[in-house]
């Protein structure tokens, strides 16, 4: 938050600021986005890797 406000001080007007704003908004929305695909993608893999392990159990 600290960041994000001193950003702002150092515009010139509310639209660049509101711009700003909305530009971190939209990144960190990416990054959630992006971890969020990571764990799903995590997680499959690790649901294979145990029924191909439950596989070799029943053999």
């Amino acid at each position: 938050m600290q960041q994000i406000t001193a950003e702002i001080k150092g515009l010139r007007s509310l639209e660049e600021a509101e711009l700003r704003l909305s530009k971190l908004a939209y990144q960190a929305a990416v990054d959630d986005a992006r971890k969020a695909i990571n764990t799903v993608r995590y997680a499959r893999e690790r649901v294979r890797r145990a029924e191909s392990r439950m596989k070799e159990m029943e053999r």
